[in-house]
């Protein structure tokens, strides 16, 4: 068996032996005598486990790797091709993604019909909520859109994807929610909008949160007077550009009264054939549970999960629990994903520090805070 260590250990960094190269070992060492030659019975490929750190990072060196090794393994040296591999490899690594095989590792394989997402890193020190995503074909999509204080780096990322925004949902009106897209409404420099989906609030909602309501109040002002068309979103609603579906899994819950303008977050879950996210934005833990005991619960789980709330005093800690996912989203700055406002780790009032240790419990290693710059997933 030949196992040289220069291309076949898996606990070499990629670095070292990126996919390409593994893909192109051959179990035949060059210059061997030609009657040795039917002695080589094979090849093997080694993760040694001593200073991997746990199972994700065990799957990290392992995936895609262990397939180029195999293919060196079962064809002939002048029937490899490199392209074709990455092609093939496609649907493999797929099926890896959906058994947390394949997680923070970049993807070789041609996947062509999936979606790109961003989570716009803050802008500023204080809570936002805002995410962009590019379907296969070149659509963009706006999940809220943050803090008015944002909206330069918005417009100057919208711009870089073509100044057109294909379909903009907002999940409910607070300000660092929708502060950054009344501003845009009200003077889009160049920004076309082609429709909005939201859930609207009304009066009687809108009254329960006296502190929110003019900031709601001029968001639906803004909206009526852009002439951007609106879409009024239903559960069960669903929305195509390309090979991504968008759901609309929950809207407004007027007769939850409390924390109110959460609690009636529009939750949407964005999927294709490659990866799902379920973007919860505020969403409170009468509504979470709401939602856990609704109709809708099986579609609930995804890949990527948006933290609620950016992570504290959302859902439950059950509502995590109980949906499966394997990576986290958070819109969340520094001081609350610590909960620390200038006493000290964990001295605030947050429970941000529970939602952190839940997400350990259930090992969840893969997790994108926004304070820590633009986060890119393919």
């Amino acid at each position: 068996m030949n196992s040289n260590r220069h291309f076949t250990y898996l606990d070499y960094p990629y670095e070292v032996t990126p996919l390409e190269k593994a893909y192109s070992f051959s179990p035949i060492p060059e210059g061997l005598e030609r009657e040795k030659v039917p002695k080589v019975l094979g090849l093997g490929c080694q993760m040694w486990g001593e200073y991997t750190p746990n199972l994700t990072r065990l799957y990290y060196q392992t995936f895609p790797r262990i397939a180029a090794f195999a293919e060196c393994g079962w064809t002939k040296a002048q029937d490899k091709n490199y392209d074709g591999f990455r092609e093939r490899v496609k649907n493999t690594e797929r099926r890896w993604r959906k058994l947390g095989y394949f997680n923070q590792q970049p993807s070789y394989a041609k996947q062509d019909d999936t979606f790109t997402l961003w989570q716009l890193p803050s802008q500023v020190n204080t809570i936002g909520n805002s995410y962009v995503i590019r379907t296969d074909d070149g659509q963009i999509i706006v999940m809220d859109g943050g803090m008015k204080e944002e909206e330069g780096y918005l417009r100057g990322f919208i711009a870089a994807l073509g100044n057109r925004v294909d379909c903009w949902f907002v999940s409910h009106p607070h300000s660092d929610h929708i502060g950054a897209l009344t501003r845009v409404l009200e003077n889009p420099m160049g920004i076309h909008i082609r429709q909005i989906c939201q859930t609207t609030y009304p009066e009687t909602l809108l009254d329960r949160e006296p502190g929110s309501k003019a900031d709601a109040v001029s968001y639906y002002e803004a909206v009526q007077k852009s002439g951007v068309p609106t879409v009024e979103a239903e559960p069960g609603m669903t929305f195509s550009f390309g090979h991504t579906t968008f759901k609309i899994l929950g809207i407004r819950n007027e007769e939850i009264t409390a924390n109110p303008y959460n609690n009636s977050c529009m939750v949407v879950k964005a999927w294709d054939p490659v990866k799902s996210v379920l973007f919860l934005a505020d969403l409170g833990a009468e509504a979470g549970d709401k939602l856990l005991n609704g109709p809708y619960r099986e579609e609930l789980d995804c890949d990527y999960i948006q933290m609620a709330h950016h992570g504290q005093t959302g859902v439950s800690m059950d509502f995590y629990r109980t949906v499966k996912f394997r990576a986290c989203l958070w819109p969340t700055p520094s001081w609350v994903y610590n909960n620390d406002v200038g006493g000290g780790f964990n001295t605030h009032i947050l429970t941000t520090i529970e939602t952190r240790d839940t997400m350990d419990e259930l090992n969840i290693t893969e997790q994108y805070m926004s304070f820590q710059g633009l986060t890119k997933i393919e």
